[in-house]
């Protein structure tokens, strides 16, 4: 690890990188319609978390992937709360039409998630210097 990797913040590091970026915006995009449907509009909703975690822990450096997974964590449930709050509210005011406005989260999501399209990068090697986790 470089001088400078050493000196950067831990968040900041994992931030700078695209792909992790990538993963952890859709995860909000999908935590931002998830929570919402499930307190106000009973439906199926698949639960696919597991899959931008695995994402995320991915293009995290190894020796953040916890401090990754905790702050994708939080910022997604953080939305997750936003949007449930105002979404009962306007439900309330403007009717059943307010679900609309959920809209934004998985599109923005799709858009976040475009890097993971595009490139593949390489997995990181395991921990214990065996084969590359994928």
């Amino acid at each position: 690890m470089s001088a400078s990797a050493a000196g950067d913040a831990p968040l900041r590091r994992l931030f700078r990188d695209r792909m992790f970026r990538a993963a952890v915006f859709g995860y909000v995009g999908h935590m931002w319609k998830l929570y919402a449907f499930w307190a106000v509009v009973p439906t199926l909703v698949i639960v696919d978390s597991p899959q931008f975690s695995d994402l995320a822990a991915r293009y995290a450096p190894a020796e953040l992937t916890g401090t990754g997974l905790t702050a994708m964590n939080a910022l997604g449930f953080a939305v997750s709360v936003i949007s449930i709050v105002i979404l009962q509210s306007l439900i309330v005011t403007v009717g059943v039409a307010a679900v609309w406005l959920l809209l934004p989260g998985p599109i923005l999501g799709l858009v976040a998630m475009r890097p993971l399209l595009f490139r593949r990068r390489e997995p990181k090697p395991d921990p214990d210097g065996r084969a590359p986790r994928d």
